[in-house]
């Protein structure tokens, strides 16, 4: 995650590295999407070609204003950079976060300032964010499903015990069964 604060040019430097076993020679193309395109510049959008081992890097400066959001920036964005070429596809994802903005004593909006830069380590796939689920019920309503599947599984569970002796008519026949099966396993011996 990379925090990005508002009216503030934050720069992300990441690396096209040629991992494979042969050299790319056709140009390969850098897209972003999830953001708008007046929000960022690439530096360069573009590398011609990559040698086996071979790393080249690339800037992503992203700017973010109220004006550029309509006045309603989302806190979070799932950004992708693709790069693509004849030859090769390759999508990696991050997410940036716009910190909150505090209110001053004047009204206007104080944007929170941090030391340092942000690195992305190792993008190589999607990274996700899933609220959390809360609520005041969910326990409750957890121990009422496990209570009916619980019931359910009683009522449906096959008795395990078996009827002999005088358990009823069919003990009776259960046991003439078994009894009649034993006399013709003995005759065929």
């Amino acid at each position: 995650m990379v925090n990005v604060p508002l009216n503030d040019i934050t720069e992300i430097e990441f690396t096209l590295f040629n991992s494979g076993q042969i050299n790319l020679t056709e140009t390969i193309y850098i897209h972003v999407s999830g953001i708008s395109a007046d929000w960022y510049e690439l530096l360069p959008s573009h590398v011609d070609g990559l040698e086996i081992n071979e790393e080249k890097p690339v800037i992503l400066r992203i700017k973010i204003t109220p004006e550029l959001c309509g006045g309603d920036c989302k806190k979070f964005y799932l950004v992708n950079l693709e790069a693509k070429s004849a030859e090769i596809s390759r999508v990696a994802s991050f997410t940036i976060k716009i910190p909150s903005l505090p209110i001053n004593e004047t009204g206007s909006a104080e944007v929170e300032k941090k030391e340092g830069g942000s690195m992305i380590p190792d993008i190589t796939g999607f990274t996700i964010s899933i609220p959390s689920v809360s609520s005041p019920y969910l326990p409750l309503t957890i121990i009422v499903i496990l209570l009916i599947l619980i019931v359910n599984k009683k009522k449906t569970a096959p008795t395990s015990r078996k009827t002999f002796g005088k358990q009823g008519k069919r003990g009776h026949e259960l046991r003439s069964f078994i009894v009649s099966s034993l006399h013709r396993i003995k005759k065929n011996l």
